[in-house]
């Protein structure tokens, strides 16, 4: 399963019935009706509850600790230095995304 955004489905739809409408017009109409299939198919679809995270990698409490034989050491300063050892793609419930500096 993928979480998609419905809304930006329907605007690429939309563009490309008005790019075939722009090419014929005698299927502008067609495009037009299969369009409306389309929007009726997406819209009775279920919803997914989601939940955006923020990866270890975008947070403010992502450091890295050493750098111990060429291999990363990653740590979460949240923790407050209990040694979480976490991965950049990691994420977890106190994610806070860095600001842009």
């Amino acid at each position: 399963m993928r979480l998609i955004d419905a809304d930006e489905l329907k605007t690429d739809i939309e563009v490309q019935v008005a790019f075939i409408g722009l090419l014929s017009s005698e299927l502008a109409s067609v495009g037009e009706e299969v369009k409306k299939g389309f929007f009726d198919t997406i819209d009775r679809q279920k919803t997914k509850d989601a939940v955006p995270v923020v990866r270890c990698k975008d947070c403010r409490h992502f450091i890295l600790t050493s750098d111990y034989l060429s291999s990363p050491y990653y740590d979460c300063a949240f923790q407050n230095g209990m040694g979480y050892i976490v991965s950049p793609d990691d994420y977890c419930a106190w994610g806070e995304r860095k600001e842009d500096e």
